[in-house]
């Protein structure tokens, strides 16, 4: 009985979420949000992406294996922060 009414209340919630309005119609402004992205969100996606490639290419180089797989996902990694942030500037944030 209680897993049928877990399953209505998801599926509630899930038909409320696909019925309601997009939020940047309402009073949500869109350069404010790709602001909080760019300093919060590709901040933290930066850093996170160097760590774990620290991380990695320890581990690879500790195991014998090579270190440029790592190298280069440290790389595109970086490159998609840095650009994602020169994007959303270009868009005038």
């Amino acid at each position: 009985m209680t897993k049928l009414i877990d399953q209505r209340a998801a599926l509630a919630l899930a038909c409320t979420l696909i019925a309601a309005p997009a939020f940047a119609q309402g009073s949500v402004d869109p350069a404010t949000s790709l602001q909080s992205i760019l300093t919060w969100g590709l901040t933290i996606a930066g850093i996170v992406i160097a760590v774990i490639c620290l991380f990695k290419g320890i581990h690879a180089v500790a195991d014998g294996r090579h270190i440029g797989p790592t190298l280069i996902g440290l790389v595109v990694g970086t490159a998609i922060c840095f650009g994602g942030a020169a994007i959303v500037t270009h868009f005038g944030v």
